[in-house]
């Protein structure tokens, strides 16, 4: 049981190590990379920390972009302006790897249809033009119907608060 407990805990993609005190911590807001270690918050330790770089966070006005200058986040951005680009549904052009539109996940188009469900949030959007599924309703049609590409992602989505 307590096997399973561990291998649940470090599998889930909201769950990390805090870098701190190496308690496990929940990311609360799936759309945020700022994360606040409670266990470190609680001892009166530097508690907060970036969910991609997993270092101190540095930049006290957003939430999303840590102001590390090694951050992973800027890895990933480049990871998927480099990305060859592929066909999907017939539409050409359409870059092989996105960001999830709510959390920031990067999400690797494989083979299948547009409509993809984040591993991550569960944010259900399409892969071609980036529009979030509303209401059960998809803004660009069923998963076979054409839609025009977004552009390359430029920065990783989230909260801007």
């Amino acid at each position: 049981s307590e096997c399973l407990s561990e291998n649940v805990i470090r599998t889930d993609p909201n769950i990390m190590e805090c870098p701190g005190c190496g308690s496990y911590c929940e990311r609360q807001d799936k759309k945020r990379s700022w994360v606040i270690c409670l266990m470190c918050k609680k001892n009166g330790k530097t508690s907060d920390f970036c969910w991609h770089c997993r270092k101190p966070w540095s930049n006290k006005s957003s939430y999303d972009e840590c102001g590390n200058a090694s951050c992973k986040a800027s890895g990933v951005l480049a990871q998927i302006q480099n990305a060859p680009k592929k066909e999907i549904i017939g539409v050409p052009n359409c870059p092989s790897i996105r960001l999830c539109p709510s959390c920031g996940a990067s999400i690797e188009h494989n083979s299948g249809c547009k409509q993809m469900i984040c591993k991550v949030c569960k944010s259900e959007f399409c892969f071609i033009c980036l529009r979030k599924r509303i209401s059960g309703s998809w803004a660009c049609g069923s998963w076979n119907t054409k839609c025009v590409p977004a552009p390359v992602q430029e920065k990783v989505p989230g909260n801007n608060l």
